[in-house]
């Protein structure tokens, strides 16, 4: 799926820190601020769909199972949507694409549409697969009461002006890689599970390369 930026518009307190993992200190400098610590889990196998959303809620609030369910779910969902809801138009609109891309056109493939023909949607069906789709990550998200919003959306293009005062957390899709870029401490951080520690991003700097991740 393409990449982009959405904007984590908070409705609630999230908690700090939980758990083990990895767990960063920083202290502020020249400040009286007591320590504090960053979550950060690095990448395991493809999952960095799990690893994003538990860095950006900093604690671990999720596991594989619990977004491939999610997955599963709303790739259910949408099969019955449009199974039930046309009568049969479903698989008419397969055999149609497939045609069309058998005569060299640039069909989508199945699991574009629904996941229809046993192919999954939502979720990354490889064995350690975690690029969930953002529609999973949106469910997930709205269990803490967070509010995923298109960085391109026309309410978000005055927020992206000034990310860093537009909200807490920025949700990013590269390359299919999943991961988050949020403030902890008063400080904005890249908390990319490839990394072997989170980076402190300057305030200034954050605008340019929010812009550049959602051109790419």
């Amino acid at each position: 799926q393409a990449g982009g930026i959405w904007v984590c518009r908070f409705r609630s307190q999230l908690c700090r820190i939980a758990g083990a993992a990895w767990r960063w200190p920083w202290r502020e400098v020249g400040g009286f601020r007591p320590m504090a610590f960053i979550y950060h889990e690095r990448q395991l196998g493809g999952l960095c769909g799990v690893h994003c959303l538990n860095n950006l809620l900093q604690g671990p609030h999720f596991g594989p199972g619990d977004l491939a369910e999610i997955g599963v779910q709303l790739d259910q969902q949408e099969r019955m949507l449009l199974e039930g809801g046309d009568g049969g138009a479903a698989s008419s609109r397969s055999s149609a694409l497939a045609a069309a891309d058998g005569e060299g056109g640039n069909a989508p493939p199945s699991s574009s549409i629904g996941g229809l023909e046993g192919q999954a949607y939502n979720c990354d069906p490889s064995a350690d697969g975690g690029n969930f789709s953002i529609q999973v990550l949106t469910v997930a998200l709205q269990k803490f009461a967070l509010q995923l919003l298109p960085a391109k959306h026309p309410h978000a293009q005055s927020l992206m002006q000034d990310p860093g005062a537009a909200t807490e957390a920025f949700l990013c899709q590269c390359r299919d890689h999943w991961f988050a870029v949020r403030q902890v401490a008063d400080c904005w951080w890249n908390l990319n599970s490839t990394r072997q520690r989170p980076a402190m991003v300057g305030p200034f700097y954050l605008a340019a390369w929010l812009a550049q991740l959602s051109a790419e």
